[in-house]
This record gives C-alpha cells, sequence and structure tokens, in this order.
C-alpha cells in the first residue's frame, strides 16, 4: 500500500528542516526504503528573494535538504527527483517542498 503525498513546510528565509519535518521524513523513506512506494519527486517553493534566481536558489537548497535527509536514511538517490520552482504561485504555502510518490 503506497503512502500518500506530504508537505514539509520552512520557515522564511530558511532550509533547515524541523523535528516534524524530520519525523514526516522519517516515514516517507521507510516507505520507500520497504518498497512501499517507489519514486518521489520533490517539488520545492520559496517565497524568499526578489529575483528569479534568488527564488530558485533558496527552493533548490530546500529541495535538496530533503533529498539530503532522505538519502541519509536510506533512500537510493536515484529514486528522488527535484524541481527548484521557486516562487511559481499556486494554493498552497509558499514556504515549502511537496513530496509526491510516483511509481517504480
Amino acid at each position: 500500500m503506497a503512502i500518500g503525498p506530504a508537505r514539509i513546510t520552512f520557515e522564511q528565509n530558511s532550509a533547515a528542516l524541523s523535528a516534524d519535518a524530520r519525523a514526516e521524513l522519517d516515514k516517507m523513506a521507510q516507505a520507500i526504503v520497504s518498497g512501499e512506494t517507489g519514486r518521489m519527486t520533490l517539488k520545492a517553493y520559496t517565497s524568499t528573494g526578489g529575483s528569479t534566481s534568488e527564488t530558485r536558489r533558496m527552493s533548490l537548497a530546500r529541495g535538496l535538504a530533503v533529498r539530503s535527509y532522505l538519502i541519509d536514511k536510506g533512500v537510493p538517490k536515484e529514486k528522488i527527483d527535484l524541481q527548484a520552482l521557486g516562487n511559481v504561485g499556486d494554493a498552497g504555502p509558499a514556504d515549502r517542498v511537496d513530496l509526491l510518490p510516483g511509481k517504480s
């Protein structure tokens, strides 16, 4: 049984993972390592910065923080896709990384 998507939120101007974020990532890592879900797509966003370059850089830092944490928990790096989207407006909070389970 695959687990659903997850959302990791960040403080503005920060790529540091909170204790709550680590707990959620622990569950996702366990599901991937145990084979409950295959690949993951990380979609990283930010409200930080004014230029496209600044927003992409912060969203990339957040996505890499999540990716590194998952890899440290045993998730093979080839099972994680990362998209740094900057400040693309949508209905969700601006400072976040969405983890979307995919197929193997």
